[in-house]
Parts: C-alpha cells; sequence; structure tokens
C-alpha cells in the first residue's frame, strides 16, 4: 500500500449532506448497515431501509434503546437491536446516563459537560442532570465474530469512545464495506491521527467529508 499521507476532507456545514453522500456512494442499492450508538434511530439510516436495507442498531442507553425499539417498529423485519455498548473488550462498564438528552449520555464521565462547553451545544440541556449506571459491553470483534463481517456501512457514533472502538479491530476483515461515518469529537483531526492511519492502513478507508457532526471514509478503489 502507498504511503500514507494526511487527507484533506472536504467540510460540509450541514450534517443533512450525509443522506446526500451515502445516495452518492450506494445509490438505490440494497445493503446492510451496523449502526454503532444508534441512539434513538431517527436519522441517517430510515432513508436507507426505506430503500429496503437491513441492518443491525447498537445502543446501550436503556432509555434511548426503548425509543429506538418504538421509532423502528415499522423496519422490524428488517433490523436487530443489541442493547449494549460496544468496546474494545466485554465485560460489565461505567455508563454516564443523561436523563434530559440522550445525545449527551457516555461512557465518558466528562462528556456532557464537555460537549455542553461549546458554544453551539449550549442550547441542548439547560439543567443536565447526569446518573451513572453499569451496562454491558461486548467487544468489537466479538460482536463481528456473532454478525459477521458482512457489512456495507458501518456507523460509529458513541459521545467519545469511537477511537478506542475502532483501535480495538482489523478493518481488513471488512471487505465488502464501502463507507465508515466516525464522530470525530471537536472537529479535531489531530488526537484521531492513529484511527485515520489506521482505518487507511488495514482498510484502504480515506477521510473524504466532513462536518460539525460526522466524518466519512471512504473504500478507495484499488
Amino acid at each position: 500500500m502507498n504511503e500514507f499521507k494526511r487527507p484533506t476532507p472536504t467540510f460540509h456545514r450541514n450534517a443533512a449532506v450525509f443522506d446526500q453522500l451515502l445516495t452518492d456512494i450506494f445509490g438505490n442499492n440494497k445493503g446492510h448497515f451496523l449502526g454503532i450508538g444508534a441512539n434513538i434511530g431517527n436519522d441517517w439510516s430510515f432513508p436507507l431501509l426505506e430503500k429496503q436495507w437491513t441492518g443491525i442498531y447498537c445502543e446501550p442507553d436503556p432509555q434511548a434503546c426503548a425509543t429506538l425499539i418504538q421509532n423502528t417498529e415499522k423496519y422490524r423485519e428488517q433490523i436487530t437491536i443489541v442493547n449494549s455498548a460496544v468496546m474494545g473488550s466485554s465485560g460489565l462498564v461505567p455508563f454516564y446516563l443523561s436523563m434530559n438528552s440522550s445525545f449527551l449520555s457516555s461512557m465518558r464521565s466528562d462528556w456532557m459537560h464537555q460537549l455542553l462547553s461549546v458554544e453551539y451545544n449550549k442550547h441542548w440541556d439547560k439543567n443536565p442532570t447526569q446518573v451513572p449506571i453499569v451496562t454491558n459491553a461486548i467487544a468489537f470483534q466479538d460482536l463481528i465474530n456473532y454478525t459477521g463481517p458482512d457489512f456495507d456501512l458501518i456507523v460509529i457514533d458513541t459521545e467519545g469512545s469511537d477511537a478506542e472502538i475502532v483501535a480495538s479491530i482489523d478493518w481488513s476483515q471488512f471487505k465488502k464495506c464501502q463507507a465508515v461515518c466516525l464522530e470525530h469529537e471537536f472537529l479535531k483531526l489531530d488526537p484521531h491521527m492513529e484511527m485515520i492511519k489506521q482505518l487507511y492502513n488495514q482498510g484502504s478507508f480515506v477521510l473524504t467529508d466532513q462536518s460539525h457532526s460526522f466524518a466519512l471514509y471512504r473504500k478507495m478503489n484499488n
């Protein structure tokens, strides 16, 4: 493989453009997705399910998972929901539950306050309340051993744990996958350079697009 070169992704201010980017990659073809950190599900995946995609959602937040189950009732035959965190290793782990906004729940105790310290996020929660609980985590590789690696799209949005999850697995096993979407914390690429290099070196995924809420990697055609 060629020597790694730092990518210069196209920046998109509107996260909704993600839907169009997925259409550019997959067209109207059917596929299979994995969503780690699915939250309540009402986002990028629904347009794919309308195109008869199948998928697996993983969500540890008990409140968000209950809403996810309700929101995806229409697609029950197309999806599987895993009510568990996905991490580098399996076991019981602490989880910091936001009582007012599921987007602020995280495996990291500092995530809610760190996110709310950013100016454009201040409106999310005026009276943040965080409750520590214990949840079950499944190792990413154990999950793939169970589901198989044949995903066309993998989306990881875990409120601060993406880098650990990415580092825990060999991405060369995802032969079919054409795109990976990750959350890059506050648009800071430098702390994630090892993750960017790993995706490139192991899976030929190159960072091509970025917004305030996502970083999209596309597989290079060799």
